[in-house]
Parts: C-alpha cells; sequence; structure tokens
C-alpha cells in the first residue's frame, strides 16, 4: 500500500535536528578600543589587555592588530592561556608619540 504524499512529507521533516545555541559552531566577536599607555619606561610606553571567554565557553583562535595609519602603537605579544580562557595583548608605545589607532581584537569561541 502506498503511502500518501503529506504524510512522507510529515515523517521527513519530523526528522529535522534543530541546533541548540549552546551546541552550535564557535562564535567569533570582535572587540575595538583606544590603546592607552599604562607605564612608561625610559621613552616607551607599555601597556596590557587581557580579554576573557564567557563562563562555560573557551578561546579556539584569537587576533590583534592596530588600526590605522599611525604607527604610535604596535602589538608585541600576543597569546591564548594554557586553559583557553583568557587572550592577553601587550602593545608597546615607541617614543609615545602620535596617535594610537584602534586595537581590534577578534576572538573565536567554542
Amino acid at each position: 500500500m502506498k503511502r500518501p504524499l503529506l504524510t512522507s512529507i510529515a515523517t521527513a521533516m519530523s526528522a529535522v535536528a534543530i541546533v541548540a545555541p549552546a551546541q552550535a559552531g564557535p562564535s567569533v566577536t570582535t572587540r575595538t578600543l583606544t590603546p592607552k599607555v599604562q607605564r612608561t619606561v625610559g621613552f616607551n610606553g607599555y601597556a596590557t589587555y587581557v580579554f576573557h571567554a564567557p563562563r562555560g565557553r573557551r578561546i579556539l583562535g584569537a587576533s590583534a592588530r592596530i588600526s590605522g595609519k599611525s604607527r604610535a602603537a604596535l602589538v608585541r605579544h600576543a597569546s591564548i592561556s594554557h586553559n583557553h580562557a583568557r587572550f592577553t595583548v601587550q602593545l608597546v608605545f615607541p617614543g609615545e608619540q602620535g596617535t594610537p589607532g584602534k586595537l581590534v581584537v577578534r576572538l573565536r569561541f567554542s
């Protein structure tokens, strides 16, 4: 006996899985801020920024860059912690002259 077409479509549609937000794939967040000198040694300034993952999430990948035309701030070092909960960016301001531009950080969470 053949099934009606409507029952076949309903049966096929019931097999569609909906992914919950917690089980969804990785999400990407971009954070932009204006860096400021936190400490000075000699003629250079230094700053350290730490970005945390939301509770229950881990940082899969991250990048940091300075946007703008000025070279008044440079990314000295960027690293993800061993437990993938924090992303640390260290900046240097050579000679502390000029406008630093914007620090753009992209974080990819699991």
